[in-house]
Protein backbone atom coordinates (compact mmCIF):
# COMPACT_ATOMS: atom_id res chain seq x y z
CA UNK A 1 0.00 0.00 0.00
CA UNK A 2 2.84 2.42 0.78
CA UNK A 3 4.26 1.85 -2.69
CA UNK A 4 0.91 2.83 -4.21
CA UNK A 5 0.83 6.03 -2.16
CA UNK A 6 4.39 6.81 -3.31
CA UNK A 7 3.28 6.42 -6.92
CA UNK A 8 0.53 8.97 -6.25
CA UNK A 9 3.10 11.54 -5.14
CA UNK A 10 3.28 11.04 -1.40
CA UNK A 11 6.79 11.42 0.01
CA UNK A 12 8.42 8.61 1.96
CA UNK A 13 8.59 10.69 5.13
CA UNK A 14 4.81 11.18 5.01
CA UNK A 15 4.10 7.45 5.21
CA UNK A 16 4.69 5.03 8.05
CA UNK A 17 3.71 1.39 8.46
CA UNK A 18 2.97 0.33 12.03
CA UNK A 19 3.50 -3.34 12.83
CA UNK A 20 1.68 -4.46 15.95
CA UNK A 21 3.65 -7.20 17.69
CA UNK A 22 2.65 -9.73 18.62
CA UNK A 23 -0.10 -9.80 16.03
CA UNK A 24 -2.45 -11.37 18.55
CA UNK A 25 -1.55 -9.03 21.42
CA UNK A 26 -3.97 -7.00 23.55
CA UNK A 27 -5.43 -4.09 21.62
CA UNK A 28 -5.09 -1.36 24.25
CA UNK A 29 -1.45 -2.27 24.76
CA UNK A 30 -0.85 -2.18 21.02
CA UNK A 31 -2.37 1.30 20.83
CA UNK A 32 -0.20 2.59 23.66
CA UNK A 33 3.04 0.85 22.73
CA UNK A 34 3.01 1.11 18.95
CA UNK A 35 0.35 3.45 17.55
CA UNK A 36 0.83 6.36 19.92
CA UNK A 37 4.63 6.67 19.45
CA UNK A 38 4.25 6.12 15.70
CA UNK A 39 1.80 9.04 15.43
CA UNK A 40 4.08 11.27 17.49
CA UNK A 41 7.12 10.38 15.41
CA UNK A 42 5.34 10.89 12.08
CA UNK A 43 4.00 14.30 13.10
CA UNK A 44 7.46 15.28 14.34
CA UNK A 45 9.24 14.22 11.15
CA UNK A 46 6.69 15.78 8.80
CA UNK A 47 6.51 18.87 10.99
CA UNK A 48 10.25 19.49 10.74
CA UNK A 49 10.14 19.07 6.97
CA UNK A 50 7.20 21.45 6.72
CA UNK A 51 8.86 24.14 8.82
CA UNK A 52 12.06 23.85 6.80
CA UNK A 53 9.99 24.45 3.66
CA UNK A 54 8.23 27.44 5.21
CA UNK A 55 4.92 25.59 5.59
CA UNK A 56 2.62 25.12 8.55
CA UNK A 57 3.31 21.81 10.32
CA UNK A 58 0.40 19.34 10.23
CA UNK A 59 -1.42 18.49 13.43
CA UNK A 60 -3.17 15.31 12.31
CA UNK A 61 -2.51 12.00 10.59
CA UNK A 62 -4.70 9.61 8.63
CA UNK A 63 -4.87 6.05 9.98
CA UNK A 64 -5.50 3.12 7.63
CA UNK A 65 -6.02 -0.11 9.57
CA UNK A 66 -6.69 -3.73 8.70
CA UNK A 67 -8.53 -6.51 10.51
CA UNK A 68 -7.86 -6.49 14.28
CA UNK A 69 -5.62 -3.45 13.87
CA UNK A 70 -8.85 -1.50 13.48
CA UNK A 71 -9.70 -2.15 17.12
CA UNK A 72 -6.29 -0.99 18.36
CA UNK A 73 -6.46 2.20 16.32
CA UNK A 74 -10.02 2.93 17.42
CA UNK A 75 -8.83 2.55 21.01
CA UNK A 76 -6.12 5.10 20.25
CA UNK A 77 -8.73 7.60 19.05
CA UNK A 78 -11.30 6.93 21.75
CA UNK A 79 -9.02 6.57 24.77
CA UNK A 80 -5.65 8.16 24.00
CA UNK A 81 -5.66 11.11 21.57
CA UNK A 82 -8.41 11.92 19.07
CA UNK A 83 -6.89 15.33 18.35
CA UNK A 84 -4.15 13.82 16.17
CA UNK A 85 -6.39 11.92 13.69
CA UNK A 86 -8.22 13.33 10.66
CA UNK A 87 -9.38 10.17 8.84
CA UNK A 88 -9.68 6.62 10.11
CA UNK A 89 -10.15 3.85 7.52
CA UNK A 90 -10.82 0.25 8.52
CA UNK A 91 -10.21 -2.44 5.87
CA UNK A 92 -12.09 -5.63 6.75
CA UNK A 93 -12.11 -4.35 10.33
CA UNK A 94 -13.01 -6.49 13.33
CA UNK A 95 -14.87 -3.57 14.89
CA UNK A 96 -17.30 -5.75 16.84
CA UNK A 97 -15.06 -8.77 17.22
CA UNK A 98 -15.18 -12.02 15.28
CA UNK A 99 -16.25 -15.55 16.07
CA UNK A 100 -13.53 -16.81 13.72
CA UNK A 101 -10.97 -16.20 16.48
CA UNK A 102 -12.82 -18.05 19.22
CA UNK A 103 -10.52 -20.75 20.60
CA UNK A 104 -7.33 -19.04 19.37
CA UNK A 105 -4.61 -18.16 21.87
CA UNK A 106 -3.47 -14.57 22.41
CA UNK A 107 -4.98 -11.71 24.38
CA UNK A 108 -6.11 -9.88 21.24
CA UNK A 109 -7.85 -12.95 19.87
CA UNK A 110 -9.65 -13.50 23.15
CA UNK A 111 -10.81 -9.85 23.10
CA UNK A 112 -12.44 -10.52 19.74
CA UNK A 113 -14.49 -13.49 20.96
CA UNK A 114 -17.43 -13.59 20.85
CA UNK A 115 -18.43 -11.13 18.16
CA UNK A 116 -20.77 -8.41 19.38
CA UNK A 117 -19.82 -9.03 23.01
CA UNK A 118 -22.55 -7.72 25.31
CA UNK A 119 -20.75 -7.71 28.66
CA UNK A 120 -17.33 -6.67 29.94
CA UNK A 121 -16.80 -10.25 31.10
CA UNK A 122 -17.00 -11.36 27.48
CA UNK A 123 -14.80 -8.53 26.12
CA UNK A 124 -14.05 -5.34 28.01
CA UNK A 125 -12.54 -3.63 24.97
CA UNK A 126 -15.54 -4.37 22.74
CA UNK A 127 -17.94 -3.01 25.32
CA UNK A 128 -15.80 0.08 25.91
CA UNK A 129 -15.66 0.91 22.19
CA UNK A 130 -19.10 -0.29 21.09
CA UNK A 131 -21.23 -0.23 24.22
CA UNK A 132 -23.80 -2.81 25.23
CA UNK A 133 -27.54 -3.15 25.48
CA UNK A 134 -27.52 -1.43 28.87
CA UNK A 135 -24.78 1.10 28.09
CA UNK A 136 -25.03 2.66 24.64
CA UNK A 137 -21.90 4.53 23.55
CA UNK A 138 -20.77 6.46 20.49
CA UNK A 139 -18.88 3.98 18.29
CA UNK A 140 -17.32 6.87 16.36
CA UNK A 141 -16.36 9.48 18.97
CA UNK A 142 -15.64 12.96 17.60
CA UNK A 143 -16.93 11.71 14.25
CA UNK A 144 -18.70 13.81 11.62
CA UNK A 145 -21.20 11.11 10.67
CA UNK A 146 -24.73 10.87 12.00
CA UNK A 147 -25.07 8.64 15.06
CA UNK A 148 -28.13 6.54 15.84
CA UNK A 149 -30.61 8.36 18.04
CA UNK A 150 -30.20 5.83 20.85
CA UNK A 151 -26.48 6.56 21.24
CA UNK A 152 -25.22 9.61 23.18
CA UNK A 153 -22.94 11.34 20.67
CA UNK A 154 -19.41 12.51 21.39
CA UNK A 155 -19.48 15.47 19.02
CA UNK A 156 -16.49 16.89 17.14
CA UNK A 157 -14.69 19.79 18.80
CA UNK A 158 -12.33 22.47 17.55
CA UNK A 159 -9.45 20.17 18.45
CA UNK A 160 -10.86 16.73 17.65
CA UNK A 161 -12.81 15.75 14.55
CA UNK A 162 -12.52 12.40 12.77
CA UNK A 163 -14.02 10.95 9.57
CA UNK A 164 -14.58 7.20 10.00
CA UNK A 165 -14.77 4.82 7.01
CA UNK A 166 -15.04 1.05 6.71
CA UNK A 167 -14.50 -1.24 3.72
CA UNK A 168 -15.71 -4.83 4.14
CA UNK A 169 -16.28 -8.02 2.21
CA UNK A 170 -19.14 -10.42 2.80
CA UNK A 171 -18.54 -13.25 3.40
CA UNK A 172 -15.19 -12.72 5.13
CA UNK A 173 -13.24 -15.77 6.21
CA UNK A 174 -11.78 -13.98 9.24
CA UNK A 175 -14.51 -11.51 10.23
CA UNK A 176 -17.58 -13.48 11.25
CA UNK A 177 -20.21 -12.22 11.02
CA UNK A 178 -19.11 -9.79 8.33
CA UNK A 179 -21.46 -7.17 9.77
CA UNK A 180 -18.93 -6.76 12.58
CA UNK A 181 -17.12 -4.32 10.31
CA UNK A 182 -19.97 -1.79 10.21
CA UNK A 183 -19.67 1.33 12.35
CA UNK A 184 -22.56 3.46 13.50
CA UNK A 185 -21.86 7.13 12.80
CA UNK A 186 -19.33 6.56 10.02
CA UNK A 187 -19.05 8.88 7.02
CA UNK A 188 -19.87 12.55 7.23
CA UNK A 189 -19.10 13.70 3.70
CA UNK A 190 -20.07 12.61 0.21
CA UNK A 191 -17.64 10.50 -1.80
CA UNK A 192 -17.88 10.98 -5.55
CA UNK A 193 -16.43 8.82 -8.29
CA UNK A 194 -16.13 5.42 -6.63
CA UNK A 195 -13.80 2.98 -8.40
CA UNK A 196 -15.70 1.11 -11.11
CA UNK A 197 -15.58 -2.25 -9.37
CA UNK A 198 -19.09 -2.61 -8.03
CA UNK A 199 -18.23 -1.23 -4.60
CA UNK A 200 -21.17 0.47 -2.94
CA UNK A 201 -21.81 2.48 0.18
CA UNK A 202 -24.26 0.20 1.99
CA UNK A 203 -24.76 2.74 4.77
CA UNK A 204 -23.09 6.11 5.36
CA UNK A 205 -19.33 5.64 5.54
CA UNK A 206 -19.55 1.84 5.26
CA UNK A 207 -18.50 0.36 1.92
CA UNK A 208 -19.17 -3.17 0.71
CA UNK A 209 -16.43 -4.44 -1.60
CA UNK A 210 -17.35 -7.01 -4.26
CA UNK A 211 -16.48 -10.61 -3.48
CA UNK A 212 -13.47 -12.26 -5.02
CA UNK A 213 -10.73 -10.74 -2.86
CA UNK A 214 -9.58 -12.58 0.24
CA UNK A 215 -9.36 -10.89 3.64
CA UNK A 216 -5.57 -10.90 3.79
CA UNK A 217 -5.24 -9.64 0.19
CA UNK A 218 -7.48 -6.59 0.56
CA UNK A 219 -4.77 -4.09 1.60
CA UNK A 220 -2.81 -4.95 -1.56
CA UNK A 221 -5.72 -4.72 -4.01
CA UNK A 222 -4.99 -1.79 -6.41
CA UNK A 223 -8.58 -0.61 -6.79
CA UNK A 224 -9.25 -0.86 -3.08
CA UNK A 225 -6.15 1.27 -2.45
CA UNK A 226 -7.58 3.77 -4.94
CA UNK A 227 -10.75 3.94 -2.86
CA UNK A 228 -8.70 4.50 0.30
CA UNK A 229 -6.84 7.38 -1.35
CA UNK A 230 -10.11 8.95 -2.49
CA UNK A 231 -11.49 8.72 1.03
CA UNK A 232 -8.42 10.47 2.40
CA UNK A 233 -8.27 13.16 -0.26
CA UNK A 234 -11.95 14.08 -0.66
CA UNK A 235 -11.72 17.20 1.50
CA UNK A 236 -8.44 18.45 0.06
Amino acid sequence: MIAAFRERGYAAHQLHAVRLTPADGANARAAERFIQPAVRELLSVVGRRAEAAGCRPPRKVDIVSHSMGAVSSRWYIARIDATTVRNWVGIAPANHGTDALCGHAGDGNREMCPAFASTSAQSAIQVTLNGSTDNRVDETPYGFGRDSTDRPPVAPTDAAGVYYWTIRIDPDEWIRPASSALLDGAGGRTIHGLPATGVRESSPGNFLWPTGVAHDDLPRHPQLIELVIRLLETDR
